[in-house]
């Protein structure tokens, strides 16, 4: 799920660790990862029908799942993030996606 070639970490700038702080990452990150135990998707109250309001839920969850997903691999990849310190990935790409109840057993 690379969002970049490998090759253009040099349009980036250089790694997203030199471009993003650590800090500011880990800090999105908490808010994300606190964000999963209460209810991510917004209020879709709005959609009468149960079954477009279950469907537009499973759509927002799996979204997010694959940003973080994109996040994850972008984060860990030595060239492109190039974090020494990735600590702040509290769960794994599959942890966040069976919190997200988007698990596809992979």
């Amino acid at each position: 799920a690379n969002l970049v070639g490998r090759g253009d970490a040099a349009a980036l700038g250089g790694p997203a660790a030199q471009l993003v702080p650590r800090d500011t990452l880990a800090a999105a990150l908490r808010a994300f990862y606190s964000s999963l135990f209460a209810n991510p998707t917004p209020d879709l109250g709005v959609l009468l029908d149960p079954n477009d309001r279950a469907h537009a839920k499973k759509r927002i969850a799996l979204i997010l799942a694959q940003a973080h997903d994109a996040l994850y691999a972008f984060a860990t990849d030595p060239v492109l993030g190039a974090y020494d310190d990735t600590t702040f990935l509290v769960h794994t790409a599959r942890q966040v996606r069976v919190l997200l109840d988007v698990d596809d057993g992979l």
